[in-house]
């Protein structure tokens, strides 16, 4: 994992950015996508190795929604809590959570399938 962020972090530089786009857009994408890639390793630490089902990784999403959306969202009044918010906007922010965590938990689960049945390593690694 430390090798993959290493190059997702690397490919992110602004001098490597594809020809044709607005100067900062790279920074811009970087600032947007940091926080998803610590909600990414936070999951990735509280499942400890372990092969996470889709129920957790369903519930993590919509935790990470709960939080971000009545709670520190709105404190930056960035938007409204999601109970006084456009209901179709509320819906779709928590659906997508839902698929976050859910494809996250898939992919973790695939991912470590090598993985001993007690969170180790396997002898062949």
């Amino acid at each position: 994992m430390d090798n993959t962020w290493h190059l997702l972090r690397s490919s992110m530089h602004a001098e490597e950015a594809p020809k044709g786009l607005a100067p900062g857009t790279v920074r811009r994408v970087v600032r947007f996508a940091r926080p998803h890639w610590r909600r990414l390793a936070v999951f990735g630490l509280l499942t400890g190795g372990r092969r996470p089902r889709v129920a957790l990784g369903l519930a993590y999403g919509a935790a990470v929604w709960l939080v971000s959306y009545e709670g520190w969202v709105p404190k930056l009044t960035v938007q409204p809590p999601a109970h006084r918010d456009a209901p179709g906007r509320a819906a779709t922010m928590a659906a997508a959570h839902l698929v976050y965590g859910g494809v996250l938990a898939a992919v973790l689960r695939r991912m470590r399938r090598d993985v001993c049945p007690r969170g180790g390593r396997s002898a062949a690694q």
